[in-house]
């Protein structure tokens, strides 16, 4: 079953054929990996600590993975709060970061942490069409189970991380444009947000709604993540925590983040 927010505070589930026919989207459901194979779980993890690119399960496993947030986490999300109540059809937030620094999964973190309470997706940079995209993303903000019947609207936080350009303009400002005429031509009407896109470049940004996040770990983050890791290693009783090696840590987490 693949569930989302409701705008009464409460889940509904996406129909088959409405989730297939959102194929520019990677939606993050409500009730993802509720229910699952832990070894399966274990498996993602030792494959994401080795390098691999972060995937959701990874975060569903997160109480018990060496996974750190970064300092910039609750910064972040505590604008996107703000932002939900600002009265606009669409507004965004944009977190500028150095490459290798973690700020695709730092953006993922935030979506994960937002899933039970906005339609959260993150944009498949797959063959972009950006037209199809924005009534994609629409038809996520509306949906709901009910016929005949007022639509269950609910924000959608809408995650962008691509480098693409097209005629030489970013593409948040070509998306944005497209949200409009497609809000529009739906005649929709909200006092809140109907899209918040979390735009997330390794490129320069205006300083106004903007997360700057450093390109190194902090001392407190690589502190954090030798505890989470030697919490991990204890939970698996792989080997004595005497015999653990703390530099291979800080180097291993330089190798995954350079991957995200």
């Amino acid at each position: 079953m693949s569930s989302i927010p409701s705008s009464k505070n409460g889940i509904i589930t996406i129909p088959t054929e409405l989730r297939d026919s959102l194929s520019c989207l990677d939606i993050v459901c409500s009730d993802i990996f509720e229910t699952g194979d832990p070894e399966e779980a274990k498996k993602h993890e030792a494959d994401f600590l080795k390098g691999a690119p972060l995937k959701w399960i990874n975060l569903a496993e997160d109480e018990n993975s060496p996974m750190v947030k970064r300092d910039g986490f609750n910064d972040l999300i505590e604008l996107i709060k703000r932002k939900t109540n600002k009265p606009c059809l669409i507004t965004d937030v944009s977190l500028r970061y150095q490459s290798g620094s973690g700020g695709s999964t730092l953006a993922m973190q935030v979506l994960w942490h937002f899933r039970k309470d906005l339609r959260c997706a993150r944009v498949i940079d797959s063959d972009l069409d950006t037209k199809e995209l924005s009534k994609q993303v629409v038809d996520l903000f509306l949906l709901s189970n009910e016929k005949h019947t007022k639509p269950n609207r609910k924000t959608v936080l809408l995650l962008l991380d691509t480098r693409k350009k097209i005629n030489d303009l970013p593409i948040k400002n070509i998306i944005w444009e497209d949200l409009i005429d497609e809000i529009q031509k739906r005649r929709i009407n909200t006092e809140t947000p109907a899209v918040i896109i979390l735009n997330c470049i390794p490129t320069d940004f205006t300083l106004t709604n903007t997360m700057i996040l450093p390109p190194k770990l902090s001392e407190e983050e690589i502190k954090k993540f030798k505890e989470k890791l030697l919490q991990q290693i204890r939970l698996q009783k792989k080997r004595p925590l005497e015999s653990y090696d703390h530099k291979s840590v800080s180097s291993q987490r330089q190798r995954r983040i350079s991957t995200s």
